[in-house]
């Protein structure tokens, strides 16, 4: 059930980062916070396939930990680069 939570919860994070672009509310160079959208893919494959065993696979939980990272900080740089 956790990881359909958090495929969800990715999901809806890059959807409106998506939609905020397209409404125009934010400058469309924050789509670069789209970019750990792979680190996403392989992170919830590996929740996927080994459930409640993910945290004997480090690669898994630091591929989680660079998005928790990455997107951030790639959206602020959109932000303040795209105004």
């Amino acid at each position: 059930m956790s990881n359909l939570i958090y495929g969800l919860f990715a999901l809806s994070s890059y959807a409106l980062i998506v939609y905020y672009v397209v409404k125009d509310y934010i400058p469309s160079l924050s789509l670069i916070a789209l970019l750990p959208m792979l680190f996403s893919i392989y992170t919830g494959y590996g929740a996927l396939k080994h459930g409640s065993q993910v945290g004997l696979f480090p690669r898994y939980m630091t591929a989680n930990v660079t998005v928790c990272l990455l997107m951030p900080c790639l959206l602020g740089i959109g932000l303040i680069l795209g105004q």
